[in-house]
């Protein structure tokens, strides 16, 4: 009482809500596209391996070793002990497929939330935010995040947008100069720099908890009285009105592809405000819903007419040969096909899903490719003009038909009766799908048997907040449902609800609470 007033969810073991509202504010995360930490690479000291050199000079690693108890398949307990090794610039990593140890080189991560110890802190000073200004200011101060941006809008109209979280304080030109060069192992997006230089170290920073990150009120922060989205995503195009550039490759980058998902609700906002469309459209909770269950593909919308022309013309559906068999069947499901993920969607949607996998890897695919002043309408369209392209298309349309009758799929199943949620000796069905594929309901499932998917992860706590005299309105779903335990009345109860596209609906204030049948009161002595 007095202190906190919030409802939400939380991770397992967290005494703090995570995600949540309170009466003026509401606010959600999803995982950023910054770097929490920086790949090193040493020189050993060839006299002696447990040393490295820096600028010059022999330097020898710190050694720890831990011993764990074991439980043997026999059931006995034994010892096993190993040696871990830190140095300067982080702990010394053994990962031989990508960063292992040799007789010239050894590698190191230098992981800024090893030493975070404020995160507990930071979501309690948030539980008792009441506005968007209270919220940013409690972010940039604490500055315990530890690898999520922070969305947010509050009863008075502002929606806040906040890539604030603990990134290691290195700017684009110290990034440039100190890049260990590592032809051998290309990896994508992790930063491996220069470890036989103490000045390729993260740069100080004064006056923080913890030193060498950026501090909060340098990093990207958007406050609009429109929008603001993200969907893991860089920070670049949180409004497309008004861009968040300037920043270290290790915070945000520009003028760089945005996935499918955040294209396709800026192009559904942008609709919005096309010629014709009220001033100042407000969207209501139902427009967000409706949103999030459609489960549109929004990939196909920018491909199908291309892909269409791939299909076998009426007499060459004669022919004999399995390719040419296979592309009509398929092209035949994918004209039917309504476009979305749904329950009730054909398999069209997993035909499609197969199709996108191998035609992203198709050389010169596009259409239309990645232009960064249109990055919410590029790339787009298939270049089936190009003959190399159009067969490598038409192979790839056939192979997600060999794929579907290898997997043991029905080709008359629906999407709902193929990915499913397992409880308790049913399954449910559950609509949503691919990410990469522009559907905003994401569901990421695997195949479990023939002719089945059972789902992994994807939407989980989904809140629809809106504000009115009397505080906030909430609808909310936690799609995976409460209980783990398969005796609990929780065990499946919203991941029925989710299958139904149905919401609870949470009380927030106090009357509220207290009218639902349900209501107990239990003190707990402390």
């Amino acid at each position: 009482p007095d202190k906190l007033d919030v409802m939400g969810a939380a991770l397992p073991g967290l005494p703090v809500i995570n995600i949540g509202f309170t009466r003026n504010l509401a606010w959600t995360h999803t995982v950023d596209a910054s770097s929490h930490f920086l790949i090193y690479r040493l020189k050993r000291d060839v006299a002696d391996p447990s040393r490295y050199m820096v600028d010059g000079k022999s330097t020898a690693m710190q050694r720890k070793s831990v011993t764990v108890d074991v439980r043997e398949k026999s059931g006995s307990i034994t010892q096993r002990s190993r040696d871990f090794y830190r140095t300067e610039f982080g702990v010394v990593l053994d990962m031989s497929d990508r960063f292992g140890r040799d007789d010239e080189h050894a590698y190191v991560i230098d992981d800024v939330n090893l030493t975070n110890d404020a995160a507990l802190e930071q979501w309690f000073a948030m539980n008792r935010a009441n506005s968007v200004e209270g919220l940013e200011s409690v972010v940039i101060r604490i500055l315990g995040i530890p690898w999520v941006d922070t969305i947010a809008v509050g009863s008075n109209g502002a929606a806040l947008f906040m890539n604030v979280s603990m990134i290691p304080r290195v700017d684009s030109e110290k990034l440039s100069r100190c890049r260990a060069l590592d032809s051998d192992r290309p990896v994508s997006d992790i930063h491996v720099l220069d470890g036989t230089r103490r000045d390729c170290g993260r740069n100080v920073t004064s006056g923080l908890r913890q030193d060498g990150v950026f501090p909060g009120d340098r990093l990207p922060i958007l406050r609009r009285d429109d929008f603001v989205i993200n969907s893991n995503d860089t920070a670049w195009l949180a409004n497309p009105s008004q861009p968040l550039t300037g920043f270290s490759p290790l915070v945000s980058r520009e003028n760089v592809e945005l996935g499918g998902r955040a294209r396709y609700v800026l192009d559904w906002l942008r609709r919005r405000s096309d010629v014709g469309s009220p001033a100042g459209q407000r969207l209501g909770p139902d427009d967000v819903e409706s949103l999030l269950m459609r489960d549109d593909v929004y990939s196909a919308s920018l491909v199908m007419s291309d892909l269409l022309t791939l299909c076998p013309k009426n007499s060459e559906t004669r022919a004999e040969d399995t390719e040419t068999k296979d592309l009509a069947s398929v092209c035949e499901t994918l004209r039917a096909w309504d476009q979305t993920a749904d329950v009730d969607a054909n398999i069209g949607y997993l035909y499609f899903e197969s199709f996108m996998e191998r035609a992203r890897k198709v050389t010169n695919v596009w259409r239309v490719p990645f232009d960064p002043s249109l990055p919410i309408d590029t790339p787009r369209g298939l270049n089936v003009g190009d003959p190399a392209v159009a067969e490598q298309l038409k192979a790839a349309l056939a192979a997600s038909h060999r794929d579907a009758l290898k997997g043991g799929f029905r080709l008359d199943s629906r999407w709902g009766e193929i990915q499913v949620a397992s409880r308790g000796g049913r399954e449910i069905p559950i609509h949503g799908g691919s990410a990469a594929l522009g559907v905003y309901n994401v569901i990421k499932s695997s195949p479990s048997g023939p002719g089945k998917r059972e789902v992994a992860s994807g939407s989980s706590y989904m809140q629809i907040v809106s504000f009115d005299g009397s505080g906030p309105q909430v609808n909310a779903l936690l799609a995976f449902s409460e209980s783990a335990d398969p005796r609990s009345q929780f065990f499946a109860d919203q991941t029925e609800l989710f299958s139904r596209k149905e919401w609870v609906r949470l009380p927030f204030a106090e009357e509220e609470i207290k009218s639902d049948p349900s209501y107990r009161r239990q003190t707990i002595p402390y």
